[in-house]
C-alpha cells in the first residue's frame, strides 16, 4: 500500500515496463513506512494531495470528512477535536475550515466541482442566517426537514 499517494506514478511505471519490458521500470525504490491506521493512511494521503495543490475544495472537503469518520466512529468528533488530531497528524486544518468543509459535504455536493473556499463561506453564511430567522418564526423544524443533514461525523 502506498503512504503517501503516488497511486499515480505507481501506475504508469506498471504500464512503462508492461509496455517496453525495460528493466530499469521493473523495480522501484521505496521507503518502507510500518502501518500505524487507516487514519493515519489517510492523512498522509491528504497531505500529499494538498502539497500537489490541484485538488478540489469538495475533494479535500470529502477527504476530510472521511478521515473524521474513521478518527471518531459513530460517535463523531467537534471542529476542535478534529483540528487537533489532525495537527497531530501533520495535517495544518482550523476549524473554519473544518466547518466549512463539512457545510459543503452535507449541502453542496451536487455542485461540488465548481466550489471554491470563497464560494462555500458566502454561501454558509446566507445558510446560517436564513437557519437562524426560520429559528426565530418558529419554522426551525421545517428549515431542517428541507436542508437535512447527511453526513453526521462532526458534532456540535
Amino acid at each position: 500500500m502506498l503512504y503517501m499517494g503516488g497511486n499515480t506514478r505507481l501506475q504508469i511505471i506498471k504500464e512503462l515496463h508492461s509496455e517496453t519490458g525495460d528493466p530499469r521500470f521493473g523495480q522501484v525504490s521505496c521507503i518502507y513506512h510500518e502501518w500505524i491506521s487507516e487514519p493515519d493512511v489517510l492523512a498522509s494521503h491528504l497531505i500529499e494531495n494538498e502539497a500537489r495543490g490541484d485538488t478540489l475544495f469538495i475533494e479535500k472537503a470529502c477527504g476530510l470528512m472521511d478521515l473524521a469518520k474513521e478518527i471518531g466512529g459513530e460517535k463523531g468528533l467537534t471542529a476542535r477535536e478534529l483540528q487537533a488530531t489532525t495537527a497531530k497528524m501533520g495535517m495544518v486544518v482550523n476549524q473554519s475550515t473544518v466547518l466549512l468543509y463539512q457545510f459543503a459535504v452535507q449541502h453542496l455536493q451536487p455542485i461540488g466541482p465548481w466550489l471554491s473556499r470563497e464560494n462555500v463561506t458566502q454561501m454558509k453564511r446566507r445558510f446560517d442566517q436564513h437557519e437562524a430567522a426560520a429559528g426565530a418564526l418558529n419554522r426551525g423544524g421545517d428549515f431542517t426537514q428541507e436542508y437535512p443533514v447527511s453526513y453526521t461525523h462532526l458534532r456540535a
